[in-house]
Parts: C-alpha cells; sequence; structure tokens
C-alpha cells in the first residue's frame, strides 16, 4: 500500500494536504508523540456487519487450519512429540484472546502463529522461548516509541524520494 501511496504521490495524483502524500510524512515525525500507548477503543465503537463477520469468520477458520499446522511443524522441526489435543485447543484460544485484545486496541492484526516464523526456526534452527521472548519484548517497545515507528516510515520515503529524483529531472518530490 505504501508504495501506491508512493507512486501516485509521485505523479501528482493526491492534491497537496492529502493525507496519503508520502511527502507529508515529516509532518507526521514532527508531530509523532514520543510515546504512545494504545487503548480500548480509541476508534470509537466497532461497527459489525453481516459482510464483515462473514469475511472475518471465514479468515478465522484459515487461521485455525493453519495454526494447526504450524504447532505440528513446529514440533517436528524441534524434535518434540505431536501436539495433543488440548494443547492444539489452548493454542487457538489463546490466539483467539489475543486477536480480540489487538482489536479492541486499533491495529486489527492478528496475533497467531506464523509459517514464516516456523520457517525461520527449521533454518536457524532456534527455537528458544528466550529468544521469542526477547524479541516480544523488543517489539512492544518500538512499538510503544510513536516516533521511532514514524521515523522508520520517513525513512522509507525519503530513499524512495532519491531514488526517483536521481531517475528523473521533473519529479514532483
Amino acid at each position: 500500500m505504501w508504495s501506491l501511496c508512493a507512486i501516485l504521490t509521485a505523479t501528482d495524483s493526491f492534491p497537496e494536504g492529502n493525507a496519503a502524500r508520502v511527502v507529508n510524512l515529516t509532518e507526521k515525525v514532527a508531530e509523532a508523540n514520543w510515546f504512545y500507548f494504545p487503548y480500548p477503543g480509541q476508534f470509537g465503537t466497532p461497527i459489525v456487519t453481516v459482510g464483515g463477520f462473514v469475511g472475518m469468520f471465514a479468515g478465522v477458520i484459515g487461521g485455525v487450519i493453519e495454526s494447526i499446522g504450524d504447532y505440528y511443524a513446529c514440533a517436528k522441526l524441534s524434535g518434540a512429540p505431536p501436539p495433543p489435543k488440548y494443547v492444539l485447543n489452548r493454542g487457538i484460544l489463546l490466539e483467539g484472546v489475543g486477536c480480540f485484545l489487538t482489536g479492541l486496541c486499533g491495529p486489527g492484526v492478528g496475533v497467531t502463529s506464523y509459517s514464516e516464523n516456523i520457517g525461520a526456526i527449521g533454518l536457524t534452527k532456534v527455537g528458544s522461548r528466550r529468544v521469542i521472548f526477547c524479541s516480544a519484548i523488543l517489539m512492544f517497545v518500538i512499538g510503544c516509541v510513536a516516533s521511532w515507528a514514524s521515523s522508520s516510515r520517513l525513512c522509507r520515503s525519503l530513499s524512495w524520494a532519491a531514488c526517483t529524483s536521481s531517475c528523473s529531472e521533473s519529479s514532483p518530490l
């Protein structure tokens, strides 16, 4: 999505002042709070529609199937026995609770197992809980420091702008 916004900004498809313009990110970095903690209901009351429910339900079923496969693959890669049914049930339940809580706080991203991470375990042979715990703490801290997140968007914007301006003299960036 960011790349599409960058292309539309470069072609002047967005009017000046449009929030989707990539060049507006410098102001966003300057305005960003240093620390930001998400809280439930910050974007208002959730709106539930039948179409949204059906779409999300289909995504949940797909996520459950993927997670079950991920649990078995992770056990096989780490040399553990296959997980029993109660472990699968507990894992799916906690993924649901995590998705519910992240939905309340606004981001709406899935808190689930990812096949990419299982592949990383297979490649690196590192499946330690300590590594996962330290990574989770690091991601939480970086996520709460809003100026870092804004700065990373600015760096991507500036590198793209530098690339397009060196390729074309008439670049609107």
